[in-house]
């Protein structure tokens, strides 16, 4: 699975570095800067992190409590019947007491994920600033 997504990822900055504008960086400093500010992938990455971030915090949810609550009034105006109101409340509380340590589980292989994710990230952006470092040293060739 991971292959694909890095493959994918791989493809994805050869169509960005291609269709890129020319950089009108004067110094090498300035083509790092203007190449990790303008990546869209880094955005899109930093976008899955956070998703697996919030994957963590959904997988902790499960083991707190849940409260649910049920409120209901009404009002019954019939001549037949004699009018009035009523209400009634209701409150249902849950718990998880034992499920084999697999919510546990869930938790550590999410943590785990994010972990991840943080790393292909950290390669992604080493990339795109080899990248740039290629980029602006084979224009300095040039010139």
């Amino acid at each position: 699975m991971w292959t694909e997504i890095r493959r994918g990822f791989q493809i994805a900055l050869t169509v960005v570095a291609l269709a890129a504008p020319a950089a009108e960086a004067e110094t090498l400093t300035d083509a790092l800067i203007d190449a990790y500010k303008n990546s869209n992938i880094l955005d899109q990455y930093r976008a899955i992190l956070r998703q697996s971030d919030e994957g963590v915090a959904l997988n902790l949810s499960r083991l707190r409590p849940v409260l649910d609550y049920v409120a209901d009034a009404r009002y019954n105006d019939s001549s037949l019947v004699s009018g009035g109101y009523s209400s009634s409340v209701g409150l249902t509380a849950s718990m998880l007491l034992w499920d084999f340590g697999a919510s546990r589980l869930d938790v550590e292989a999410s943590k785990e994920v994010v972990l991840a994710t943080r790393e292909l990230l950290r390669d992604f952006e080493q990339r795109v600033l080899l990248s740039a470092v290629t980029a602006y040293l084979s224009v300095r060739e040039q010139t």
